[in-house]
């Protein structure tokens, strides 16, 4: 009997169900290592209303928050907030001595949040890309982890009349823009092969990397043993032998082979 499956350490984001007999390292999850740059788009923050097309992902609301503020140095921070608008916002953090800037990436449905209000200052497209044509890159974020040594982009999503690198094609050619899969925009992206670059870790930044130096091994004894079988194959021939219908038949219809 096989020893059972034991997956081993996963990021959050992966998607294998409990007791699943593979890892979900497979799939190549999103991590915390990795950050969305989304180059298609210019935001701006809104104290009013809600926006037209709001931020899908915490990715692309964090980046586009550190655009807008000119700094990285804001707390950033996931969660379900009915006090706050739906999607990306910033306000001011109320945390002495910590960031001045809070962005909060909001995952109520928008009819279960509130709008925004100088406050919670929506962060809004100003010009909304189309499903599928946003253009950006993963990138990877190297930690103080001696084993990690990954770095750089992946090859970028682009939406262009030449094809590009990453790039759905429009039915009839294919259906999955219709469908709206999250592997045709970088926005919606949720995990792949472009989260999945040489020598990049698939566990999250806070995770460490297990058996550095040191490739994994499955062991499970095994016993082999030869015995003589009888040839059940029976001798092979070039074509049918004298006396068969198909023999028959073809020496009518041919002649006399």
């Amino acid at each position: 009997v096989p020893p059972p499956f034991v997956a081993g350490p996963l990021p959050r984001a992966s998607l294998a169900p409990k007791g699943a007999q593979h890892s979900g390292l497979l799939e190549c999850p999103m991590t915390t290592r990795l950050t969305k740059v989304v180059d298609s788009a210019t935001y701006a923050a809104v104290d009013n209303g809600t926006c037209v097309e709001p931020i899908y992902t915490s990715y692309e609301c964090f980046q586009a928050a550190e655009e807008l503020l000119r700094t990285s140095d804001l707390a950033k921070e996931e969660g379900t907030a009915p006090d706050r608008p739906p999607g990306c916002s910033l306000s001011h953090a109320d945390r002495p001595g910590g960031p001045a800037h809070r962005a909060f990436f909001n995952l109520a449905p928008p009819s279960a949040a509130a709008s925004c209000s100088a406050a919670a200052r929506c962060v809004c497209p100003e010009r909304a890309t189309p499903f599928g044509e946003a253009t950006g890159a993963v990138l990877y974020h190297q930690t103080s982890q001696p084993a990690d040594i990954g770095r750089g982009k992946a090859a970028p999503f682009r939406a262009s009349s030449s094809g590009g690198y990453k790039r759905c094609r429009p039915w009839p050619a294919s259906d999955l823009l219709a469908h709206r899969n999250p592997t045709c925009d970088i926005r919606h992206y949720k995990g792949g092969q472009y989260a999945c670059s040489h020598m990049w870790s698939l566990l999250d930044a806070d995770q460490p990397i297990p058996w550095a130096g040191q490739p994994p091994l499955h062991a499970a004894p095994e016993s082999l043993s030869m015995a003589p079988q009888p040839d059940l194959q029976p001798p092979l021939s070039r074509g049918e032998p004298p006396g068969t219908p198909l023999r028959e038949g073809s020496r009518k219809l041919l002649g006399s082979f």
